[in-house]
């Protein structure tokens, strides 16, 4: 970002990563956090899984032990799962809530859980939640663990950027179509004195410097703007038919080129659809034809040949993941914020195989997916 200095003997720009504040900190976002080196956390003792159970994904955030995230799927109900952790917080002194909590700019807030059994616990050290859904026999769910500790320091950001704005202009790629562009950071010229300038941002009265070797007289242009590329089309149909999900025939699915765990390079397409009837009743069918096609539910009778359920937000965010023994796998997801649904399907081959002929019609780029048949509630 730069900064437009105002008030001068003439018009002044410099770059945010030239000023710096009167600690000698550099201003710009890029600048260094202060050093901090904490140990690892072992998982407390009354952290466990119920016997039977197969860990199906796993996801730690920051350093190891502070907080991880599990999703886990075994042969039996939801109730016995919800007692089994319930036996284990309690054990660790934590409180159980019905409702789900949110933490967020150190303020806690309660949700009533509307779309899925589970429940959240907390107590000084820690924090606690898990998210089910059953089907047929089995019963997956995820976890989301945290331990508690103190935060690292974060820099203070300077006063001036609390001014910041934007506006939309037309994006002269794209007709009709408006892109935000951000205004410049300002800040007073005081005075020039052995090479420095000072600064200040009269709203705070904080007071900045710079090199004057690093001061510009006119403001360098802004960067071009580029529209993303237009990505290439297949129809869904030319997928693998497990794959498929019943979406129409016409259905059109968008490419996408990335790399497996082994950095091997692969493809892959993905599509939103929408549908008549309930969302949770399609997702339950979505988890009958797999049963239907031999794929397991558990991953242990066939470990390649298998699926498992992620669930979060209290059952707002459904994400099946499904893999087939030739290496092929898809993803549906379901989102629900604040009652607006969002459904889409993403598949992704193995890596070697062939890419199914694109689409060149521009008539297809706005053809919408959808599935071919209803899904009426059954109560």
């Amino acid at each position: 970002m730069w900064i437009e200095i105002i008030g001068g003997p003439k018009p002044l720009w410099l770059k945010e990563a030239d000023c710096f504040d009167k600690d000698g900190n550099s201003c710009s976002t890029s600048r260094k956090l202060p050093p901090w080196s904490p140990q690892p956390i072992p998982l407390p003792d009354w952290f466990a899984a119920p016997e039977g159970s197969n860990l199906r994904d796993s996801f730690d955030w920051g350093f190891p032990g502070m907080s991880r995230e599990e999703a886990r799927s075994m042969r039996g109900t939801a109730d016995q799962v919800v007692k089994f952790y319930e036996n284990c917080v309690r054990a660790g002194g934590l409180t159980i809530k019905d409702s789900i909590v949110v933490e967020s700019d150190g303020r806690t807030a309660h949700y009533p859980r509307k779309l899925g059994p589970g429940f959240d616990a907390e107590s000084a050290d820690y924090h606690f939640g898990i998210d089910l859904w059953e089907h047929s026999d089995t019963t997956f769910w995820t976890i989301q663990h945290h331990a508690k500790i103190p935060l690292f320091p974060r820099p203070k950001p300077p006063a001036y950027r609390s001014d910041k704005v934007g506006r939309w202009v037309p994006d002269e790629q794209i007709p009709k179509a408006l892109r935000y562009e951000s205004e410049d950071y300002k800040l007073s010229y005081i005075e020039i004195s052995v090479g420095r300038i000072t600064l200040r941002h009269e709203a705070s009265g904080e007071q900045y410097s710079a090199a004057t070797s690093s001061l510009l007289e006119t403001r360098p242009p802004r960067p071009e703007h580029k529209p993303p590329p237009k990505s290439e089309r297949i129809r869904w149909s030319n997928l693998p038919l497990w794959a498929q999900f019943e979406l129409k025939p016409d259905s059109v699915g968008h490419l996408f080129d990335e790399a497996d765990s082994n950095h091997r390079p692969r493809w892959g397409a993905s599509t939103g659809f929408t549908f008549r009837g309930c969302t949770r009743c399609m997702f339950q069918h979505c988890l009958d034809t797999l049963n239907g096609l031999g794929f397991d539910p558990v991953g242990r009778s066939r470990p390649d040949h298998t699926y498992f359920i992620k669930i979060l937000q209290g059952g707002a965010y459904l994400d099946l993941c499904a893999r087939s023994e030739s290496g092929d796998e898809v993803r549906i997801n379901v989102l629900n914020t604040l009652g607006h649904i969002s459904h889409s399907i993403r598949y992704t081959a193995r890596p070697g195989t062939p890419k199914p002929p694109t689409l060149q019609n521009d008539d297809l780029e706005s053809r919408e997916s959808r599935l071919r048949r209803s899904f009426i509630h059954k109560k």
